[in-house]
């Protein structure tokens, strides 16, 4: 959904502060890998919350697909408005997004095996890395469904908020 979104439109005079060209470069690829890794190198330090409630925060994270179908996602097809017009929500938001992925992924790799008994440690940190992998895939596997739904669903198009 990243590289759907848009935020440079040259023919109406709308351009992005980081420049046409490097957009996406900035925003998507470089900003994502940086604060990912940021997020699971701290996961080294502090490691909050704990294991029985990590998935509170884990599930809090869920609010980012509305955040990105409301950005200016898929502008030419969309049928949904755009609140987040500024790219500056776009870009802390996937701040916010790559942080919190690499911190909450990389505690769960943590906690993994100190909850099973010392023989099935290894076996508990493969799979936990498996599950973690699945669960990527199918966020990506589910993208079209999300396209569908900002294409295809209201009456409006190309609005803004």
């Amino acid at each position: 959904m990243m590289t759907d979104s848009v935020y440079s439109d040259p023919t109406n005079g709308i351009t992005s502060v980081f420049g046409d060209s490097l957009f996406f470069p900035i925003t998507t690829f470089l900003n994502f890998n940086l604060f990912a890794w940021i997020g699971s190198s701290l996961a080294n330090y502090v490691q909050f919350p704990s294991e029985k409630y990590l998935w509170i925060g884990v599930a809090l994270r869920t609010v980012f697909i509305p955040f990105y179908l409301f950005c200016n996602y898929r502008p030419d097809t969309r049928r949904w408005p755009v609140w987040f017009k500024n790219e500056w929500w776009f870009t802390i938001g996937c701040t916010i997004m790559a942080f919190t992925c690499g911190y909450m992924s990389s505690l769960a790799l943590i906690y993994t095996p100190s909850k099973v008994p010392a023989r099935y440690q290894k076996l508990s940190g493969m799979l936990a890395s498996i599950f973690l992998m699945l669960g990527i895939l199918i966020g990506v596997a589910s993208t079209p469904i999300a396209a569908w739904a900002v294409d295809s669903i209201g009456s409006r198009k190309n609005m803004t908020v």
